[in-house]
C-alpha cells in the first residue's frame, strides 16, 4: 500500500512477487477498509523498530524511462521485478536451507573462458595447417574477424556466414571477447531448436571442460544434467560420476538444476522460445532470470527466423532498448544476410 502512494507501478511489482505481475485493477483491493487498518499499525510498528518509510526525493526521477515509452516502461518494470524475485527467493533460501544455497557458490567468471577458448582454436588450427582448402581458410578468417571486432563498442552484431562457415566457434570467441573486454558478467547463446543446441553445447563442454561442468549451463526441456556427455565428434566424455565420488555427482546435479532458475553462470545455452517466453512472462519463477541478461552478451541463432511478415524484428527485440547503465550486448548469427539493417555486420 506505501508503494502505490508513492509509484502505482512499484505497487504490483510487490504485490505479485510471489503469485505473479497482476493486471493495475487488482490493486484495486488494496483500498478495503480492513487492510487501511492492518497497513496504519504496520506503519507504525516499522517506525517503532527504526524501519525508514521516507523515500528519496530523487529516487523517481532519475534513470527511467520516459512516460510515453511504454515498452521501456515494461522492460524497466520486469527488471525490477525480476530483482525482487530472486533476492526474495535466494534471502529464504539462505535462511531455511544453508546448505543448498551453499551449492549455487561457483568461483568460474567470464575472463577465465577467453584462454581455454584460444588455446582450443589454436590447437584445431595446428591440426589443419596440414588441410589447405577453401573452407579451412575460411574458418580461419571469419574467426579471426570476430575476435577483431570483439574489441569495437557494445552494440547489436550479426555475422552471416553459410552453414560449415564455422559460426559456433567464431560467434562464440565474439561473444566471449567482447564480455571480456567491456567487463561483462556472462554470455546467453539462444538457439531454436534442440537438436542444434546438443551439438553447440557438445563444442562448448568440450571447450570448457577443465573448468567443470557448472561453466556451460544447459537449460532447455530436453536438458540432462546427469549422465554421460558426449563431445561434437559422438565418443564419450566423462560422466559426473566418473569425475567425482557419488555425493558429489548429486551435488553438481543440484547445482546445474538451482542454477537455470536465475542464469547465474558464465555461459549460459537456452532455447529462443525460452527466452523469449521469460520476456513476456508473468510469474515469478519464469522472470527470475531476466536480470541476469543485463550485463550479458546475447547470442541469437538463426536470427533470419526472427524477422515477421514484414521482415521487421520481432517484438520482443525492445530487449536492447536502452537507457539503462549496463545496457544488453547481442550479436545475431544466420545462414543468410538479413533483409533490415538496425544491426552493424561484424565482417
Amino acid at each position: 500500500m506505501l508503494a502505490a502512494e508513492i509509484c502505482e507501478p512499484l505497487a504490483c511489482l510487490i504485490y505479485g512477487h510471489h503469485a505473479g505481475l497482476p493486471e493495475p485493477s487488482k490493486l484495486d483491493q488494496l483500498n478495503d477498509p480492513k487492510l487501511s487498518a492492518s497497513f496504519a499499525a504496520a506503519c507504525q510498528n516499522a517506525v517503532s523498530e527504526g524501519i525508514p518509510l521516507a523515500v528519496a526525493d530523487n529516487l523517481l526521477q532519475t534513470g527511467l524511462p520516459e512516460a510515453e515509452d511504454a515498452l521501456g516502461w515494461e522492460l524497466f518494470l520486469r527488471l525490477l521485478f525480476s530483482c525482487l524475485v530472486d533476492a526474495d527467493s535466494l534471502d529464504t533460501e539462505r535462511h531455511f536451507d544453508p546448505e543448498q544455497a551453499e551449492l549455487r557458490e561457483h568461483s568460474t567468471t567470464i575472463d577465465r573462458l577467453w584462454p581455454l577458448l584460444e588455446r582450443s582454436q589454436q590447437a584445431l588450427m595446428a591440426e589443419v595447417k596440414d588441410r589447405d582448402t577453401m573452407v579451412n581458410r575460411v574458418r580461419a578468417e571469419v574467426y579471426r574477424n570476430c575476435v577483431e571486432a570483439a574489441g569495437q563498442a557494445p552494440g547489436i552484431f550479426r555475422l552471416c556466414v553459410p552453414t560449415g562457415g564455422g559460426k559456433t566457434r567464431s560467434g562464440l570467441a565474439f561473444a566471449v571477447r567482447h564480455a571480456v573486454a567491456h567487463h561483462l558478467d556472462r554470455v546467453i547463446v539462444a538457439v531454436p531448436y534442440t537438436s542444434i543446441i546438443e551439438q553447440t553445447v557438445g563444442v562448448y563442454r568440450e571447450i570448457f571442460e577443465s573448468l567443470g561442468s557448472r561453466t556451460v549451463l544447459e537449460h532447455h526441456s530436453a536438458a540432462q544434467f546427469e549422465g554421460e556427455r558426449r563431445r561434437n565428434d559422438g565418443t564419450p566424455t566423462r560422466t559426473l560420476r566418473e569425475e567425482t565420488y557419488e555425493e558429489n555427482a548429486r551435488r553438481e546435479y543440484a547445482a546445474a538444476r538451482l542454477a537455470t532458475q536465475n542464469w547465474d553462470a558464465p555461459l549460459v545455452v537456452t532455447t529462443t522460445v525460452q527466452l523469449f517466453e521469460s520476456l513476456f512472462a508473468r510469474k515469478p519463477s519464469r522472470c527470475r532470470k531476466l536480470h541476469n541478461l543485463v550485463g550479458s552478451v546475447i547470442v541469437l541463432y538463426e536470427f533470419q527466423k526472427a524477422e515477421d511478415s514484414r521482415g521487421e524484428i520481432v517484438p520482443g527485440l525492445w530487449l536492447w532498448r536502452g537507457g539503462y547503465d549496463r545496457e544488453l550486448k547481442g550479436i545475431a548469427l544466420g545462414d543468410r544476410p538479413i533483409a533490415y539493417d538496425p544491426l552493424e555486420l561484424i565482417l
